[in-house]
């Protein structure tokens, strides 16, 4: 069963989601956090890049991670850096703070991977201690989809993958390293999401089973349209 928590509102979701990024930041002297893209989570960070959000941020030592992009510019429309850096970064990357992103510059999918992992080993980052998740209407959780092989892949911190049914790259943290993350919160809204989770919870198995089947802690933050009929 999905550990499932529903609410009336979008702001009382994000407010909650939020509470648990900064509880667990003020709980470690170092933090690293694994960061969703999508629509979803835009709202949740556009709070913790609040005022208030920073100031309890003030002084911490976290790395925020990219958790998947889109093999776009950085300054691309659907580029996940972008959104971020426009809504958590908005004021500013605090002091104290690192932000490893993929590098899409690069072009090529696999010279983006690599020097990801090598960003990821300068930074002595040993594992996330809290993931943001999000799910797709197809089961699908950071760029691990469906028939691509890419929630199959072991050994690595990152990965390219094609998605043919989207004919495009991208590129990924490996369902290993999310699956292992001390915590992780699972993000959904919207009527689209309220049948993968039914389905979910009758134990069906999808990418995202790969990373919240194992590891620590999974909690779901539903709003009520996703909620399981």
């Amino acid at each position: 069963m999905l550990n499932l928590r529903v609410f009336e509102t979008m702001e009382d979701l994000f407010e909650t989601a939020a509470s648990a990024v900064t509880q667990t930041i003020s709980s470690r002297d170092r933090v690293v956090i694994a960061l969703s893209g999508g629509s979803t989570p835009r709202g949740l960070y556009t709070l913790l890049g609040s005022e208030s959000s920073r100031a309890a941020m003030e002084g911490k030592n976290v790395v925020w991670v990219t958790g998947d992009e889109r093999c776009v510019p950085p300054d691309h429309s659907d580029s996940n850096a972008k959104m971020i850096g426009e809504t958590l970064f908005s004021a500013g990357l605090q002091e104290g703070h690192t932000f490893l992103r993929f590098r899409t510059e690069l072009e090529d999918p696999e010279a983006i991977v690599r020097q990801f992992e090598r960003d990821w080993d300068e930074l002595g980052i040993e594992g996330i201690d809290l993931a943001i998740l999000g799910v797709g209407d197809d089961g699908h959780t950071a760029s691990l989809f469906p028939d691509t092989g890419a929630v199959e892949v072991t050994g690595r911190v990152a990965t390219a993958v094609h998605v043919p049914r989207l004919d495009s790259w991208r590129v990924t943290l490996t369902a290993p390293v999310l699956r292992e993350s001390a915590s992780k919160l699972v993000l959904a809204a919207g009527a689209s999401k309220q049948p993968v989770i039914t389905a979910l919870q009758a134990g069906e198995v999808f990418p995202i089973s790969a990373v919240i089947e194992g590891g620590g802690p999974s909690w779901w933050l539903i709003d009520t349209a996703a909620y399981p009929s």
